[in-house]
């Protein structure tokens, strides 16, 4: 255990996937000097604020730290707040294109004791400073050119439209240096990255720049656009001898935060300082936070729109929010720029179970309807059952969409619980819909079975009735054979020659019944 007090601290970002991330701190690059303290690293998202007392210094940088997100403002704020003289070491503003967030927190930079940033004629006439990565001893190294064209990208944001050889940002230091110093001409959308191919003297092409932080370089890169003619954009990238400047800005900022450290903490001899023990300590603290998920770390929220091509990375948005324990989270997401949109997917949190109360979710048009997948409503709290939370939104948007809402992770017994009492309801329900089908089933066959006996005593009626028009057909066909045997016999030479004698016969006939 560290003991409070006395302590120098390094905050900046820690991510052991990500090569500038890795080596961007101050203390690798002055370390020989800085190890005759008590030094205790701090991942940006975890700072362990508990630690750092009135007395000590605080070292900010470098990296892209202000502006990123109301959560990082916010952490900078409360380490001005603790009374420590604080110090910001060239980190850098990066707020990204693709996050729909407003800053409502303003990082005080008047509460810094010594501040310069990485952004050459920033906004807020702060002092410029390179990079420290500029004393990395690797770029002075030289390479035989074994290609025209290496891409070094970002590892979370691709470079569409080009394919030549390629490397990452999350490689080993030593292999980037080495790609760029093999690359005659170099194709980047990693600030550092473009920042050590501009070192090492290549020319060096910015493709698809995802943050404002491409922009703020003192010495720019030539800016490629997909509708670019990529020859003119080669021909156009200046090349520059900017490294001994950079290192002699550092070196003489080093003098001012050594005064500044001697002034207030004393050598500690027999501190078990490494620079790969501080560092391990600190990235374990920061695994141990990001299994954990404790209230006030930071949350990613993202809208997917569907067009009509589904779900897709290519359309979505990404909102920042939650820090220091927010009750309410409010997102609010630009999609005037979206058109013929079919659905909306909003999830609130990745790779979590989480329970979510949403406030409000609204619209230009007004107020719309969320359909939460996959849970189970609990009062007015959503219970996810998966550990991607989802809703889903039909109803027509325009130009915004805004969504105010409370969440809680889940632990994993609580969703196990929440998994178990759903499966039980859902098996008693199948339970009762079987028997319902059941009981459905037997009314229906009653009912088929009515209705055969009415068909068959109707089909008998008809039988009857038929067997009826038979027998009138019958008589009708034996009067018709009458009929006929009387016109045959009228029209005989029999009777026409006894008619005279009928005639006699019939007079008599009469005669007799007369004198009766």
């Amino acid at each position: 255990m560290i003991p409070k007090g006395n302590t120098l601290h390094f905050i900046n970002r820690l991510d052991d996937t990500n090569c500038g991330d890795r080596v961007v701190c101050p203390l690798l690059h002055y370390y020989d000097y800085f190890k005759q303290y008590q030094i205790k690293r701090h991942d940006m998202r975890y700072v362990d604020f508990d630690s750092i007392s009135p007395t000590d210094v605080v070292i900010i940088g470098g990296g892209g730290m202000f502006d990123y997100a109301e959560f990082t403002n916010r952490i900078i704020n409360r380490v001005l707040h603790t009374g420590a003289a604080v110090i910001a070491w060239s980190p850098g503003f990066n707020t990204h294109t693709e996050y729909n967030i407003t800053f409502d927190t303003k990082i005080e930079f008047d509460r810094f004791a010594l501040i310069t940033v990485r952004d050459y004629n920033n906004d807020y006439g702060i002092a410029y400073l390179p990079d420290v990565t500029c004393k990395l001893p690797q770029l002075r190294k030289k390479y035989e050119i074994r290609r025209k064209y290496g891409i070094a990208r970002h590892k979370d944001y691709p470079i569409p439209g080009l394919n030549f050889d390629t490397i990452t940002n999350r490689a080993d230091l030593n292999e980037i240096i080495q790609f760029i110093g093999e690359s005659e001409i170099v194709i980047s959308n990693s600030f550092h990255m473009i920042y050590w191919s501009m070192l090492m003297g290549k020319k060096t092409i910015c493709a698809n720049p995802f943050s404002n932080k491409f922009y703020s370089y003192k010495y720019k890169p030539q800016y490629f656009e997909e509708t670019d003619d990529f020859s003119d954009c080669v021909n156009s990238a200046p090349v520059y001898d900017m490294l001994d400047e950079c290192i002699v800005e550092n070196d003489a900022f080093f003098e001012k935060v050594k005064r500044i450290v001697e002034s207030r903490l004393e050598p500690d001899a027999i501190a078990p300082n490494t620079y790969e023990l501080v560092t391990q300590a600190a990235l374990a603290e920061e695994k141990f936070r990001d299994t954990q998920l404790l209230p006030g770390d930071l949350l990613v929220s993202q809208l997917f729109i569907d067009t009509g091509d589904g779900w897709s990375e290519k359309s979505k948005l990404v909102a920042i929010n939650n820090v220091f324990g927010d009750e309410w989270h409010k997102v609010r997401f630009d999609i005037s720029a979206f058109k013929s949109i079919q659905k909306i997917r909003f999830d609130p949190i990745e790779s979590r179970y989480c329970e979510v109360e949403i406030r409000s979710a609204k619209s230009a048009d007004g107020q719309i309807p969320l359909a939460a997948e996959v849970s189970m409503r609990v009062d007015s709290q959503d219970r996810f059952l998966t550990t991607d939370p989802q809703y889903i939104i039909t109803s027509p948007c325009k130009d915004f969409i805004e969504i105010e809402f409370r969440l809680r992770i889940l632990t994993l017994f609580e969703a196990e619980q929440n998994i178990k009492y759903y499966s039980h309801y859902m098996s008693s329900e199948i339970i009762n819909r079987d028997e319902q089908i059941r009981q459905c089933g037997a009314e229906r066959d009653n009912a088929f079975a009515e209705r055969d006996n009415a068909f068959a005593e109707r089909d008998n009626a008809f039988a009857e009735r038929d067997n009826a028009f038979a027998e009138r057909d019958n008589a009708f066909a034996e009067r018709d054979n009458a009929f006929a045997e009387r016109d045959r016999l009228l029209q005989s030479k029999s009777w026409k020659i006894t008619a005279p004698l009928r005639a006699v016969f019939s007079f008599f006939k009469r005669l007799l019944k007369g004198t009766k």
